[in-house]
C-alpha cells in the first residue's frame, strides 16, 4: 500500500489521515483506540489508546468504560462512565438525582426503533426525555475529547485534519439509525467527510484476519477441510458478537484478503448483565423485593459497589469449578434486612429450602455452592446457544463450519464452554481479549478505506 506524505513529513493513510481513531459505543461499555499510518504500514495490529478505566471502589479495571452518562438539569455534560455512575450513586442519598439527567442501557432504543427520526427522544432514569442524536453526541464528544487529551499527554501536535474517524455500529441497525450517528458525529465537532462507519461484525473479522495463526485458539474436531484459513477468499462463518445487553450473529463472506462482508445479520437483548439479573433474583429471593429496593434507593453507592464486586467475580467463573464460592456483599445489606423485617439473614436463609447447607451468609460475605453461581449463567448461555442453532438449521447457513465468538462476554468461560459443548463439530475462534475486538478492527478498517 503506498503511503502519501503530510506537510509535517509523517505518513498518511489511505485516506489521507496520518491517525485513525475509533469510537465503540456499547449498550454496556464504550472505548476508543487509535493508531498511525507509520505503524499501520509495518503492523497493522499495532493500536494505542486502550484506556484502562477504574471505576475507584473496588478492584476492578476494565479497558472500556460504562455507557452511562450524566448531565445537569439544563442538558450540559457534567460525567461519563464510572465516574458518572460514582456521582449518581453519591446524588441519590441527597434526594437531588432527579436535578440530573441518567441515562444508562441507552444504546437499546435504536435495537428497538423500527423508524428512527430526528426528533426521536430517550428517556432518563426518571422518565424525562431528551433527542437520542443530542445524547449519542454529548458521548462522542467525550471520548473524542478523551482521546485528544491521551494524544496531548505524548506530545502529539494534530489538528482535526490529521485524524480518520471510525464509528461502529450493529449490523443489524437500519439506514436510519446509522444516519443518526452520523449526525450525532457531526453535533460533536467530527466533520463528515474525516468520518466514516464500519458494521461491527466486519470490525472484529477484519482484526482476526491479521492475527497470526498461533494467537487464534481453535476449538472442535475439525476436519482436514476446516485446518485451512478460515479468512481465505471465498470462505463464509459466523460472528457471534457477545456483549453485555445484546448480542449479534452475523453470517460472513471473505470478499477479499482484507475485506470481510455481512451476508446476513440477527440479534437480540441477551447477554452478560443477564448474569447481573440472575444475581440479583437470587439476593431478592433471600432479602425480598422491598428491602433490595429500599436497598438501591436509600444505599445507591452501595449498591454500585455490590454489583462492581460481583462484575469482577463474575470474570473469573470457572466451568469445571466445584465445591464452595465466596461473593462480598455490603454489610449494610443485612442491616436493611434487620431494620425492614425485624429478622436476622442467617434465620431467613434456614427457611429457605434450597438453600439449606448451600448458602451461608455471614456479615459482608455469602458463602454458597459454586453450582449456585454457575446456574446463573445459564439462561444468557442456553439462549445464544438456541439462536446459533437456530441459524445453524436456516439455508443462510450452508457451507458455514466456523464460528468466532467476540464480545465482551465472550471471555466468559461459562459462554465459552457452553459453545464448545453444544457445537463441537465446529470450528470455534476465541481471539484473546474479545471485548477489544470490535475497536481495533475500527482502526484497521480506517486505514484501507
Amino acid at each position: 500500500m503506498a503511503y502519501a506524505m503530510d506537510t509535517k513529513g509523517r505518513q498518511k493513510s489511505k485516506g489521507g489521515k496520518q491517525i485513525v481513531a475509533a469510537i465503540d459505543i456499547g449498550t454496556t461499555y464504550s472505548g476508543y483506540a487509535y493508531s498511525f499510518a507509520h505503524d499501520f504500514r509495518k503492523d497493522p495490529m499495532k493500536v494505542y489508546g486502550i484506556t484502562n478505566w477504574f471505576p475507584g471502589t473496588v478492584h476492578l479495571v476494565t479497558s472500556k468504560t460504562p455507557t452511562i452518562l450524566l448531565l445537569n438539569n439544563d442538558k450540559t455534560f457534567k460525567a461519563f462512565g464510572y465516574e458518572a455512575e460514582n456521582m449518581y450513586g453519591e446524588l441519590q442519598p441527597e434526594g437531588v438525582q432527579k436535578d440530573y439527567y441518567y441515562f444508562k442501557s441507552f444504546k437499546i432504543v435504536l435495537y428497538n426503533s423500527l423508524e428512527l427520526k430526528g426528533d426521536t427522544e430517550i428517556t432518563d432514569a426518571f422518565g424525562r426525555t431528551m433527542k437520542a442524536v443530542k445524547v449519542f453526541s454529548i458521548v462522542i464528544e467525550y471520548l473524542k475529547d478523551h482521546l485528544y487529551g491521551g494524544l496531548k499527554h505524548i506530545l502529539l501536535d494534530v489538528d482535526d485534519n490529521d485524524i480518520r474517524w471510525v464509528l461502529t455500529v450493529p449490523a443489524i441497525w437500519n439506514d436510519s439509525c446509522k444516519q443518526l450517528m452520523r449526525d450525532a458525529a457531526e453535533l460533536a465537532g467530527i466533520q463528515k467527510e474525516n468520518l466514516i462507519i464500519v458494521l461491527e461484525p466486519d470490525a472484529a473479522s477484519l482484526f482476526c484476519m491479521h492475527l497470526p495463526v498461533a494467537r487464534i485458539t481453535m476449538e472442535g474436531n475439525m476436519s482436514d477441510s476446516m485446518r485451512v484459513s478460515p479468512f481465505s477468499k471465498g470462505r463464509k462463518y459466523m460472528v457471534v458478537d457477545a456483549g453485555g445487553e445484546t448480542v449479534e450473529i452475523t453470517i460472513q463472506e471473505v470478499i477479499d484478503s482484507d475485506k470481510p462482508n455481512t451476508l446476513h445479520s440477527f440479534g437480540g437483548a441477551w447477554g452478560g448483565t443477564g448474569v447481573d439479573a440472575a444475581y440479583e433474583n437470587f439476593l431478592t429471593t433471600i432479602i425480598g423485593e422491598k428491602t433490595y429496593d429500599r436497598f438501591k434507593t436509600e444505599s445507591a453507592e452501595d449498591h454500585i459497589d455490590l454489583l462492581r464486586k460481583f462484575e469482577t467475580k463474575k470474570r473469573g467463573v470457572i466451568a469445571g469449578k466445584t465445591g464452595k464460592d465466596v461473593i462480598k456483599i455490603p454489610v449494610c445489606l443485612a442491616d436493611v434486612y434487620q431494620e425492614t423485617t425485624g429478622k436476622g439473614l442467617k434465620d431467613r436463609i434456614c427457611e429457605i429450602r434450597e438453600y439449606q447447607d448451600k448458602v451461608k451468609w455471614n456479615g459482608d460475605k455469602i458463602r454458597l455452592d459454586v453450582d449456585i453461581v454457575k446456574s446463573w449463567f445459564d439462561k444468557s448461555c442456553t439462549d445464544i446457544v438456541q439462536l446459533v442453532k437456530k441459524i445453524f438449521h436456516d439455508d443462510k447457513s450452508v457451507g458455514v463450519n466456523t464460528i468466532l465468538l467476540v464480545g465482551g462476554f465472550s471471555e466468559s468461560q461459562m459462554l465459552q464452554e457452553a459453545m464448545k459443548r453444544n457445537f463441537p463439530d465446529k470450528r470455534l475462534i476465541i481471539p484473546e481479549e474479545g471485548s477489544l475486538m470490535v475497536l481495533k478492527g475500527a482502526t484497521i478498517f480506517g486505514h484501507t478505506i
